[in-house]
């Protein structure tokens, strides 16, 4: 692992699509349906008469109306009632402007359109003061300062335990350490992608339960689905009281990253996963946890790959590089 400390830029903001709804009525198709569904056409088209026309002239409780007037809505103020029928045939015809769909976007390696930057979280912000009882603050002060962070590996509590009592100030809670301890400890597995988030929030919750100062680095695998499942994975590993966590760029059905045979995703998919992951962090008012973009394509990819792959998460957001 090293720190991620370079200068970022800040998102732009994404703006939303237009969008044109259609609303269609064949006729053929309503005289031939049943009485009750001409009825409940006709319910709406009342409906939509006396809103529309109470919206658009601005009618309300408090603004008396004459009861000499008559209220009527134009199809021009409101498209598409044309099509529930009108006993007039001086209504004229509704003006349909047709928006042209916008191109499809190019596929791009740093969703947002550019580095990411959190000025909370600049390094520089914790290189002094006393460390915090927070630990993903502390993890964050640990990083930042001079010296190595040593991390050894953990899986249950008997060896959290063990770490403690010798003097350890910082845990990894890993499928890879010690031949895939936590799964194996966990369920008795090799670590093929069998494991859920659930079984991986709830041992961190137990290992951070037992010294909540010291910071706990855990495996989050792939984020244990798409964006959203990453979203949750991140939420929930907050509220068990880790510190960080690590994504990493492996196909869903993934192997342990000391095995043979293992499958990447594209670097756009890679991308939207640390993007997933720093924007749940994000909501979190508040939240140092740390995230870390973890790559194993060096050994399918070859070595430049890795590094291009890394340099993407770092702009992605990724505060911690893992290789």
């Amino acid at each position: 692992m090293w720190d991620n400390a370079a200068n970022r830029g800040v998102v732009p903001s994404v703006s939303p699509r237009s969008c044109m709804i259609s609303m269609k009525a064949d006729r053929s198709d309503i005289a031939a349906s049943s009485p009750y569904h001409v009825h409940s056409l006709s319910l709406q088209a009342l409906i939509l008469v006396f809103f529309g026309a109470k919206f658009f002239t601005g009618a309300n409780q408090d603004s008396p109306v004459d009861s000499s007037s008559t209220i009527r809505a134009s199809p021009t103020i409101m498209p598409g009632l044309e099509l529930f029928g009108s006993s007039e045939s001086s209504v004229p015809a509704t003006t349909i402007v047709e928006v042209p769909a916008a191109p499809a976007p190019a596929p791009q390696t740093n969703i947002g359109g550019g580095p990411y930057y959190n000025a909370r979280l600049d390094p520089k912000n914790f290189l002094e003061g006393p460390l915090s009882s927070n630990p993903c603050t502390r993890l964050r002060q640990m990083l930042a300062r001079p010296g190595i962070v040593v991390a050894p590996g953990i899986c249950d509590g008997i060896s959290v335990r063990a770490a403690l009592e010798a003097g350890f100030t910082c845990l990894y809670q890993s499928k890879d350490v010690s031949g895939a301890a936590t799964t194996a400890s966990r369920l008795g597995m090799p670590d093929l992608a069998i494991a859920t988030m659930n079984d991986f929030a709830e041992a961190g919750a137990m290992h951070a339960s037992l010294d909540p100062t010291v910071p706990i680095i855990a495996d989050a695998d792939t984020g244990f689905g798409g964006p959203v499942n990453v979203a949750r994975t991140v939420t929930k590993y907050i509220r068990a009281g880790l510190a960080a966590c690590h994504i990493e760029d492996q196909v869903q059905t993934k192997r342990c990253g000391h095995l043979m045979g293992k499958q990447v995703v594209s670097r756009e998919e890679f991308v939207r996963r640390i993007r997933a992951a720093v924007i749940a962090r994000d909501a979190i008012p508040g939240s140092d946890f740390v995230v870390i973009g973890r790559t194993d394509s060096a050994q399918v990819l070859g070595m430049e790959e890795a590094i291009y792959r890394l340099k993407l998460a770092a702009d992605a957001g990724a505060d911690v590089l893992f290789h």
